[in-house]
């Protein structure tokens, strides 16, 4: 039996320029515990993290503008 603890509650970044999938995240991450940032957009992203420390972020590898990678390294460099 495996088990789960809950979170204390941390920050998740979500990004996914489809709604309906960043909402199904946000619903399942909330059950868990936590409190998640949905933007459907990178830039909103970016504008965002410059505010919110995040534990984690789930970014979709294809997005308007800019690639989920190119994204996901530009959070990194926030974050230091």
């Amino acid at each position: 039996m495996m088990e789960t603890t809950k979170s204390n509650g941390q920050h998740i970044l979500v990004v996914d320029d489809d709604p309906s999938i960043g909402g199904l995240l946000a619903q399942m991450l909330q059950a868990e515990g936590y409190h998640p940032v949905i933007c459907t957009h990178p830039k909103d992203a970016l504008t965002i993290s410059e505010r919110e420390t995040f534990a984690l972020a789930f970014v979709d590898i294809h997005l308007p503008d800019m690639s989920g990678l190119d994204l996901a390294l530009k959070l990194k460099e926030q974050m230091h």
